[in-house]
């Protein structure tokens, strides 16, 4: 499922025009990314827990080469899935 695909399915469960849908569905995953961009965790009840993490720099290996390369440090968004969200996909 891409964003349109999520949006549309909004409208079709609410009555509000979908430009409205849109709009909000925009609003949120802004709203989400300034706060993990801000070093915060994002709690969703039910849902899960999105928060940033940051993997250090490490040594690695090119593995077509074999050449030894450096690994700068990444930071990536981890995401821990809610009980209630477990329970239900494991029905």
């Amino acid at each position: 499922m891409n964003k349109r695909d999520l949006i549309d399915r909004i409208v079709e469960r609410v009555d509000y025009p979908n430009y409205i849908v849109e709009d909000v569905v925009g609003a949120l995953f802004d709203t989400i990314s300034d706060e993990l961009v801000k070093g915060g965790d994002v709690h969703i009840s039910n849902f899960g827990v999105l928060e940033p993490k940051v993997h250090k720099a490490r040594k690695g290996t090119n593995p077509r080469t074999g050449a030894h390369i450096d690994i700068p440090e990444m930071k990536l968004v981890r995401f821990k899935t809610a009980q209630t969200l477990k329970d239900k996909l494991n029905k």
